[in-house]
């Protein structure tokens, strides 16, 4: 393995670690900075992300975690465009949607993060 290798994969890895700590932060605080869903919700939709995620990292293949990573990443993306649109009609609150659809998003970036983590830890044996 090349240094140069080693370094980008480093580099790739804080990235999508960054990426998702950012994501978190930005997801469960509203503009003022206070938490924007109550943390009852939040810690039940959190580790309902962990174990989710958790549970495929470890249970499944790397193929497996990227396939739910991209079904996440479409739900997600459709729960929250449904939470900017406002559609009416929809059998959850709003703040449930948007709880959803955060969380979603950030159980694919953990998955691809865990994915990035083996890649790592193949490219140093």
């Amino acid at each position: 393995m090349n240094v140069d290798d080693a370094v980008v994969r480093r580099a790739t890895l804080a990235g999508w670690a960054l990426l998702a700590v950012g994501w978190l932060v930005l997801a469960v605080t509203d503009s003022t900075g206070a938490l924007a869903f109550d943390p009852e919700d939040l810690a039940l939709g959190l580790a309902l992300v962990v174990g989710g995620a958790g549970a495929v990292a470890v249970a499944g293949t790397e193929a497996h975690a990227r396939l739910v990573a991209g079904v996440l990443l479409v739900v997600g993306g459709i729960a929250l465009v449904l939470t900017t649109v406002g559609v009416a009609g929809l059998p959850v609150a709003p703040g449930t949607l948007s709880l959803v659809a955060d969380l979603t998003v950030l159980a694919a970036m953990l998955l691809v993060l865990w994915n990035r983590t083996g890649d790592a830890d193949d490219a140093a044996a």
